[in-house]
């Protein structure tokens, strides 16, 4: 099963965004560098901290466009163009 198919399991109405993030960081990193994993779990918390608690069905490429501009603040260009 990809990591699309278990989106689609999960997209029920109390299904939010950091219990995902927080299965991925757990089984879906495996074939990664031990460096590429801390940047990533790096990234997520600060994912989480601004997404954490959106419904997964309710996610929208405005919520990814305004926290990525929120995040640029903090994190260098590279950090948040990082690919997943």
């Amino acid at each position: 099963m990809d990591d699309w198919e278990l989106i689609g399991q999960a997209s029920g109405p109390a299904h939010v965004i950091n219990p995902m993030v927080q299965d991925w960081l757990c089984q879906g990193l495996t074939d990664l560098s031990p460096s590429t994993v801390a940047n990533y779990r790096h990234l997520a918390r600060h994912a989480i901290s601004k997404l954490g608690a959106v419904k997964l069905r309710d996610l929208t490429a405005r919520h990814v466009q305004v926290t990525l501009a929120d995040l640029s603040g903090s994190l260098s260009t590279r950090s948040l163009r990082l690919p997943c």
